[in-house]
């Protein structure tokens, strides 16, 4: 993978989140779907690979219904890799975060899974505690102003205070469950 390619950022980071989630179904904690968007194939390009293109814009990438305490938890995940010290908050488009807003509003657990390569750690960034920050800084570009210093993006100290932190070699449903449960505690 070329180190600035934007069609295969976050490529590897989606394929540990796949292979936990095979071990999740695997124990009955979880069935996950991957929810790639829409595409129109355009031609063959052999070896079972395909030109295309995109139709719409797609769903958040992962569904999920897990074992919860006393009812299973409706999740949706979108999956967002960090390679740099802070992450930028452009890197979650307006549709993303609308899907994110609407299934949270329906009483879903709405989540980002971000792995912040810097600190070799990953979160869990719930949309309840994540959203309002990233509507704030919405509300500003569609408003025309430019963000105030260091509030365009996040660094670890913002990920740790709205997120819930694990090592990607432990997977992400004890952090997701954390999630759902304080949430549901407050």
């Amino acid at each position: 993978m070329a180190k600035g390619s934007h069609a295969n950022r976050g490529k590897d980071w989606e394929a540990i989140i796949e292979a936990y989630s095979k071990v999740y179904e695997n124990q009955g904690h979880a069935v996950v779907f991957r929810t790639p968007p829409p595409v129109r194939l355009l031609a063959p390009m052999g070896g079972g690979r395909w030109k295309a293109v995109m139709t719409e814009e797609g769903p958040p990438d992962y569904t999920m219904l897990v074992r919860g305490d006393p009812r299973p938890i409706a999740v949706s995940a979108e999956a967002k890799n960090n390679q740099s010290g802070r992450w930028s908050l452009a890197q979650l488009h307006p549709h993303q975060a609308k899907k994110l807003q609407a299934w949270h509003d329906l009483g879903g657990l709405a989540v980002v899974l971000l792995r912040n390569q810097p600190n070799n750690k990953c979160y869990v960034l719930p949309w309840r505690t994540f959203g309002p920050v990233w509507s704030r800084w919405r509300a500003g570009q569609v408003g025309g102003r430019r963000a105030a210093p260091r509030t365009a993006s996040l660094g670890v100290s913002d990920l740790e205070s709205i997120g819930f932190s694990f090592h990607e070699s432990k997977g992400y449903l004890n952090a997701l469950l954390e999630a759902h449960n304080e949430i549901s505690a407050g």
